[in-house]
């Protein structure tokens, strides 16, 4: 199977803060500056970019191990020197991992084991040459797909994994990075705030597919990559379709949603007016799962 890597530039944004102004700010995807085989339906292997780095966390099933990467090690890509490098790799197998980026090249991982269904969080330090998967706490972090660390906020950042806070932003107060603090304080679950307007979940005319949050870099600028369906409504045929058992045509589409998060003078995590959004039409060639599945990155 062929995967696409398409560059998006928010800088030439059409924007709009209206949900509703899908028809006037459709457009059509950038084509692909690279194009490579790779399975699909891994997407959980794809960790973070940090720098000029990108890191993936390969299958380890027999029939994608490759002699190229040593068994135990994790690749990590320079895209501006085209350097190779390797880390450990976190024992056992993660069930639904958390990856995020905390600062000058620690990377912290939360996620269950598939077997035991134990929680446990951890860093390592990507910029020492030999360095180990440090436990800092026996919890999972709440977050659905990618986080971040921000800077300005001192927190992490992702979206809320929690059923009944689905279309949420959540910050967490960020506990030690340093793999030799084992104090009590960086063992304990972290505490944080839910951001107060919710940015997906709350139309009944879509249905949502997929959704990845990117972090923008400085002023805690965020970028929001949803996809979502609609269904195709014409209003002659609805009636006999749905006698027929027939499924409605679904018409999926990309959502950027690009915002900065900030405390209010109450101290509550808000994007105040700063949400600005724009749409694209998505491949025909694209499946669901691939669609449930989006990577994407800031560089």
């Amino acid at each position: 199977m062929v995967s696409c890597i398409r560059k998006i530039d928010l800088s030439s944004d059409c924007n709009s803060d209206d949900d509703a102004a899908v028809d006037c700010t459709e457009q059509w995807l950038p084509p692909a500056v690279f194009r490579l085989e790779a399975p699909r339906s891994f997407p959980e292997h794809f960790t973070a970019a940090f720098g000029t780095k990108i890191m993936a966390l390969h299958p380890w099933e027999s029939e994608m191990e490759t002699p190229l990467v040593p068994k135990g090690l994790v690749p990590a890509c320079d895209v501006r020197t085209r350097a190779v490098s390797f880390y450990p790799r976190p024992k056992g197998y993660l069930a639904d991992p958390v990856y995020i980026l905390i600062d000058n090249g620690v990377l912290a991982l939360s996620s269950r084991t598939k077997r035991r269904r134990i929680a446990h969080t951890f860093s390592v330090d990507t910029a020492q040459p030999f360095t180990e998967w440090k436990c800092r706490g026996d919890w999972v972090l709440p977050f659905t797909g990618p986080a971040h660390f921000d800077r300005d906020l001192d927190a992490w950042v992702g979206l809320s994994g929690e059923p009944k806070t689905t279309g949420y932003v959540r910050a967490l107060n960020v506990v030690s990075a340093n793999p030799d603090d084992d104090s009590s304080d960086g063992r304990c679950f972290p505490s944080g705030k839910l951001c107060k307007e919710r940015l997906f979940g709350g139309n009944p005319d879509e249905r949502q597919v997929g959704a990845s949050l990117v972090y923008m870099g400085g002023g805690s600028k965020f970028c929001l990559v949803q996809c979502f369906s609609v269904c195709i409504d014409d209003d002659e045929d609805t009636e006999e379709e749905e006698e027929l058992g027939m499924e409605r045509l679904q018409l999926y589409r990309f959502r950027f949603t690009t915002f900065s998060l900030k405390y209010d003078k109450k101290g509550d995590l808000t994007i105040g007016n700063s949400r600005q959004v724009r749409y694209y039409d998505v491949p025909d060639a694209a499946t669901e799962s691939v669609l449930r599945d989006i990577v994407a990155f800031w560089m």
